[in-house]
């Protein structure tokens, strides 16, 4: 005798999977809202000193979440902005076929909310300066959450890994270049790798890089 299809397992499978789909998706609306709001919170400081607004793009977006997946993986929030799998700011964009004349990151761990991070960049003056900065027209941001970074000390528990770049768009992308322990060559400039940090209660909860090439 042929059993007939149990239609109340049928229905309560057919939510299970409807559940995990809406689940996903909240979740990527979430880190959408992050970063819109962040843009947003940006736009807002650049708007008091009469700058135009950054454009938000998605490649940089994505390239934005790379490097803040790249420094959660490994937990690691690097002097230097070169972080341990994708490298400076500079490859990632180069390797990824973007166009660039000026570059410029903000990173960041343990803030939690687009607002306390966007107050820890601004309460810095040279992170504030990336923010504030006339010549970039583009910008990405990037949020992982994950545990401390271990190269530095004192800090504790879990919070979000940022990464925000800015870019003012070239025609070509940048020839190959030299890196030395903190001065990067390109084929017609060579320009200082500018870093920063933030510190709160003695520990560093912010970095940022400024590299222009003209």
């Amino acid at each position: 005798m042929k059993r007939k299809p149990n239609v109340l397992s049928l229905l309560i499978a057919i939510m299970m999977v409807f559940s995990i789909f809406i689940g996903l998706n909240v979740k990527a609306n979430a880190a959408d809202a992050f970063q819109t709001e962040v843009v947003r919170l940006v736009n807002v400081e650049r708007a008091k000193i009469g700058l135009p607004a950054l454009t938000e793009t998605s490649q940089l977006d994505q390239l934005a979440i790379m490097r803040a997946q790249d420094m959660a993986s490994n937990r690691n929030l690097p002097d230097d902005h070169n972080t341990p799998t994708l490298g400076y700011p500079i490859d990632t964009l180069n390797n990824n076929g973007v166009a660039w004349t000026y570059i410029g990151e903000n990173i960041a761990w343990g803030q939690n909310t687009p607002a306390e991070v966007v107050a820890a960049w601004m309460n810095s003056p040279s992170h504030r300066a990336n923010i504030l900065n006339v010549k970039f027209t583009e910008i990405g941001i990037g949020y992982i959450k994950g545990n401390y970074p271990l190269n530095e000390k004192g800090l504790i528990g879990s919070g979000i890994y940022w990464s925000q770049l800015f870019i003012n768009p070239g025609t070509v992308v940048n020839p190959t270049k030299v890196i030395t322990s903190n001065t990067l060559s390109t084929t017609n400039t060579s320009t200082p790798i500018k870093v920063s940090k933030v510190k709160k209660h003695g520990k560093t909860v912010s970095k940022k890089i400024a590299i222009t090439v003209e």
